[in-house]
């Protein structure tokens, strides 16, 4: 471990500027995922009317946010309450009219439900949607069946296939103890997505990665890094771009390195981030919504601006503290903290990999200023969404005679 700190530059907010309420939209699913953490919940779909009330009142809590998300994709799949996901979206465009305030609607979903219809009438409510996958077919068959067993790829892939337009559609990969390459499995994507993702999967031992696991998958990163490098020098950027554009596991720690910023927190759980759960209670996110004593806890004591202790108490460790790496990793999840009895080192090494793997990115381009420039002026544009838009807010001010509606589409029209 390196002695001396690798970040000097500006810290990333504390506090957020924006506002993520996610909520418990679907308690079924169509799938029978191996890793499924939501398997334990069963029942009824929920009504959105029985959240209203709740969100209201996250949303009068902290009036001083920029922007609010309404975040439906919970640990079941949404698309099996398609009312309730546009009920959400009818009470964000009248919140946003309110207000005067972008309220979005967004989701993650499995992709099987998909259909062209479906996938039009929520572009029309301006919904904002991905499709979660577990890496290439074969990995993605093991992983992600359907009840019957069969497998569901070739589905949501014809699904996506079918859209007219796939220009707003994202995607994000997990990877686990499958191995599959993942260069030419993200480049293969890009053929659909315009932003694509990889993330690793939560395992809880002793399924989780082991040394030959990180092993393989820190190669799998060299030539993802290599790749990247030599496109960017050529002038392409498709990937690059993509992997920043979305919430890449590497994507973060490349514009973290191309910015040269700091990570004060992990991620927005508790700090930007609350978790609804069908019941009415709290978690600071979905994944610690299923350690009873986290929602007790978090339910009777929220408040916003304490929720960065709640989760930073949570995420303390010896472990972490002193690291090197500390302000370009954010410290550990909690989940991981609790599935591990303390830091998961195999996500550990991997992640400590790449944040060197984002400083040789960012120093090999040192003798490509124009490629450095374009990659450094995108990473800051990615950048700029976690932050209050003074000239938005101004345009909306200064045409008081205008429906919020009409005031976004006057900027859109003239920023894109």
């Amino acid at each position: 471990m390196l002695n001396r700190p690798l970040a000097k530059g500006p810290l990333l907010p504390s506090s957020y500027s924006t506002l993520t309420i996610c909520l418990e939209a679907s308690l079924s699913c169509n799938l029978d995922c191996v890793y499924c953490f939501g398997k334990k919940r069963s029942g009824k779909n929920p009504s959105f009317s029985a959240f209203r009330p709740k969100i209201d009142s996250l949303i009068g809590e902290n009036l001083d946010k920029s922007r609010y998300y309404l975040d439906l994709s919970g640990d079941r799949e949404p698309l099996l309450n398609l009312k309730f996901i546009l009920d959400t979206a009818d009470y964000a465009l009248a919140k946003s009219e309110v207000m005067r305030k972008e309220v979005l609607v967004t989701f993650v979903c499995n992709g099987t439900l998909l259909s062209k219809e479906i996938a039009r009438i929520l572009k029309k409510k301006s919904i904002l949607f991905g499709i979660s996958l577990d890496g290439d077919r074969k990995t993605h068959d093991f992983n992600r069946p359907f009840k019957d067993g069969s497998g569901s790829f070739d589905r949501i892939m014809s699904n996506v296939a079918s859209f007219d337009d796939r220009s707003f559609l994202g995607c994000s990969i997990t990877f686990g103890k499958a191995r599959f390459p993942l260069l030419e499995t993200l480049d293969g994507l890009l053929e659909y997505f315009p932003t694509v993702s990889a993330k690793p999967t939560r395992l809880k031992p002793p399924n989780g990665f082991n040394d030959d696991d990180i092993f393989y998958w820190k190669a799998e990163y060299d030539r993802l890094c290599l790749a990247l490098i030599e496109r960017a020098k050529s002038g392409d950027f498709r990937l690059v771009f993509s992997l920043l554009n979305g919430s890449d596991y590497f994507g973060k720690f490349l514009l973290r390195a191309l910015l040269d910023l700091r990570a004060f927190n992990r991620c927005d759980a508790g700090v930007g981030r609350v978790y609804i759960l069908s019941d009415g209670k709290l978690a600071p996110c979905a994944p610690l919504s299923e350690f009873e004593d986290i929602v007790s806890a978090f339910s009777s004591n929220y408040v916003l601006s304490e929720g960065m202790a709640f989760c930073s108490k949570m995420a303390e460790n010896l472990d972490c503290r002193g690291c090197s790496y500390i302000f370009r990793c954010g410290g550990e999840c909690p989940v991981e903290r609790r599935y591990n009895s303390g830091v998961n080192r195999h996500l550990c090494d991997l992640k400590r990999h790449l944040i060197l793997l984002s400083f040789y990115f960012a120093a090999s381009l040192q003798d490509k200023p124009f490629a450095f420039a374009e990659l450094a002026n995108f990473a800051f544009e990615v950048f700029k969404r976690k932050l209050p838009n003074p000239e938005f807010e101004e345009l909306v001010q200064s045409n008081p005679d205008k429906s919020f509606a009409e005031c976004k589409e006057l900027y859109y029209s003239t920023h894109h």
